[in-house]
């Protein structure tokens, strides 16, 4: 099992997702090594969902590492969800 130094490592600096708030969909980001996110409030065309895939590949994130960094913002960084490096 890794470290969470280890996981934080291996995922980007951030990433961008997609969560509930108020009962509507809002692009987040998340930074590696924090918890929680942080709430994007600036007007942008598309769903939330599309605006964080176009951002995460602008980036280059990968899903295994925005998945990771979506459990390691939740569950803590040592957690095994946070390794993208874990195989499927």
């Amino acid at each position: 099992m890794n470290t969470a130094q280890e996981n934080i490592a291996a995922c980007p600096h951030h990433c961008y997702s997609v969560t509930n708030v108020d009962d509507k969909d809002a692009l987040v980001m998340i930074r590696a090594g924090e918890n929680g996110f942080h709430l994007i409030t600036i007007p942008t065309d598309g769903t939330p969902q599309e605006n964080a895939d176009y951002l995460n590949e602008t980036l280059g994130v990968t899903k295994k590492q925005h998945d990771a960094m979506v459990a390691g913002s939740m569950f803590g960084w040592d957690c095994p969800g946070a390794n993208p490096n874990l195989p499927e």
